[in-house]
């Protein structure tokens, strides 16, 4: 946590598609809270700023400065992949995301 700032980024990682085939209305096949190892960069620059993991929920909370960030995994790997997330923190608030990572199942 970083000192006396009450901003930062809230949100979920899952994980999907889970099945081979998508079935709608398949709860076995909905998006699945995956722990991975993530880390936050500055926007301008890429300078390391945080590595974090989400609960086992997939849900997290990182206290930030306000300012303009990008969140991607800490090793990038072919399969599960993730796009770089921008996100922008304002004073006194959270930014909420929603990141999903790309099983590859198709």
């Amino acid at each position: 946590m970083v000192p006396n700032v009450d901003s930062g980024v809230k949100g979920t990682v899952t994980i999907g598609p889970t099945c081979p085939v998508q079935r709608v209305g398949d709860p076995n096949c909905n998006d699945k809270p995956y722990r991975a190892t993530l880390k936050i960069v500055r926007a301008r620059g890429g300078a390391l700023v945080k590595d974090f993991s989400p609960r086992t929920d997939g849900r997290f909370t990182v206290h930030l400065a306000a300012g303009r960030y990008v969140i991607e995994p800490s090793r990038r790997a072919r399969l599960p992949s993730l796009q770089p997330v921008p996100v922008k923190v304002v004073r006194h608030k959270f930014t909420r995301v929603a990141i999903r990572f790309d099983s590859g199942i198709r």
